[in-house]
């Protein structure tokens, strides 16, 4: 799909409310993919599954209870109700009801990243909305993932993945939280899906890319790999390489794998002096993830607010796989300054209770003035009412 305007993601939302069945039917009468629900049979999922063999469902199981066991710790250690006595007030930490994940063809690692967040949370009701390849035909891998975390499965075109999410159809509830992996384009659809259906969005997303540091004079090999392999996220994916100090550029010089580096022509070069300068590059981008090859953790300590994920002499994919205890999906398109990436966090909701305050008549009187400042009349009698 080539880069859309809001204008034609509001269209694309239009025509797939007037009519889901007709809608998806077209798109895949384009693709010539004979039309048919996005609710597949237990049939077709037996059938997708027979194509996988041990191995494949071994890896899947070894990864996936990696995630489990850190995600698991990390809920065990929340404390789901913060009781504030004195002031009448308590914190519930509860899951979210219905969740609903969109999965890209071909991308199990992603479905189980989010399927582990979300099932460690407590989440009972999850919607996996998985993108049909050339063939119409729904990833085998990611069936067996879904089927693993006892997740309601469904497929089709990526387009109409949230708005099936967001608005629901004939076959499939609504969902109070979308969320899932995506590039420019339906990421421009998630959110608006969830304006105009009134549900929650996980977080914005778009392009993926990786900053990596580096002012050691060795590890040119490991980096030159891990910003290849960055590219492979999809073709608007970016890598960004920043060399620091004269010794690590003089030795990225005189390597084989700058040269290399240079003849892909996508990935971005920059050298300076001193770290401080790499530190500035790394919070205006607010990369998704950062690699730092250093001796000393602590110099570049100042931008790890601006990224996403942080790895120190290591590489990023082992967290494109779970082997680190975290999945692939972090924060995308720019965003990292002011958001985190897929946790259990983003399954939890807070909901505060209110029970017996500890008032004086000063706090009221206080709110009964700023209620008139304001002109809420009907507040300032409410409060009024409960002084007297």
């Amino acid at each position: 799909m080539q880069k859309i305007k809001i204008i034609e993601a509001i269209k694309i939302i239009d025509d797939f409310k007037k009519s889901p069945k007709n809608y998806i039917s077209s798109i895949n009468l384009d693709k010539k993919i004979p039309y048919f629900s996005v609710v597949k049979t237990e049939q077709y999922f037996f059938e997708q599954l027979l194509k996988l063999n041990d191995q494949q469902k071994l890896a899947i199981d070894d990864l996936s209870a990696r995630l489990d066991r850190v995600n698991k710790q990390i809920v065990n250690k929340i404390q789901k109700n913060i009781q504030l006595k004195k002031d009448g007030l308590s914190l519930r930490l509860m899951p979210i009801n219905r969740v609903g994940i969109y999965i890209p063809k071909q991308m199990p690692s992603s479905a189980y990243t989010f399927l582990s967040a979300a099932n460690a949370a407590g989440v009972n009701n999850i919607v996996l909305f998985v993108a049909q390849d050339s063939s119409g035909d729904i990833d085998p891998l990611t069936i067996y993932i879904a089927k693993k975390y006892k997740s309601h499965i469904i497929g089709g075109p990526a387009r109409i993945a949230f708005p099936t999410l967001a608005f629901g159809t004939e076959e499939v509830e609504k969902c109070d939280l979308i969320c899932g992996p995506c590039g420019d384009n339906l990421n421009l659809l998630k959110n608006l899906c969830g304006l105009i259906g009134s549900v929650a969005v996980d977080m914005s997303s778009g392009a993926s890319d990786l900053t990596i540091i580096s002012d050691k004079e060795e590890y040119w090999e490991q980096i030159f790999y891990d910003l290849l392999s960055q590219l492979e996220h999809g073709k608007d994916s970016t890598s960004q390489l920043i060399i620091v100090g004269d010794n690590a550029k003089v030795s990225f010089d005189n390597c084989q794998y700058k040269y290399r580096l240079m003849e892909t022509q996508v990935i971005d070069i920059v050298y300076v002096k001193e770290s401080s300068y790499a530190i500035d590059i790394v919070c205006k981008k607010s990369p998704e993830t950062l690699e730092v090859f250093s001796d000393d953790i602590e110099k570049y300590e100042k931008c790890y607010k601006s990224c996403g994920l942080v790895y120190f002499n290591t590489s990023s994919t082992l967290g494109d796989y779970g082997v680190i205890g975290r999945g692939c999906a972090d924060p995308t398109g720019g965003c990292a300054n002011g958001q985190s990436g897929i946790s259990p966090f983003k399954f939890l909701k807070i909901v505060p209770v209110v029970t017996d305050i500890n008032m004086t008549s000063k706090h009221i009187d206080a709110a009964i003035s700023l209620a008139q400042y304001e002109n809420l009349l009907a507040h300032k009698k409410a409060l009024n009412n409960i002084k007297s």
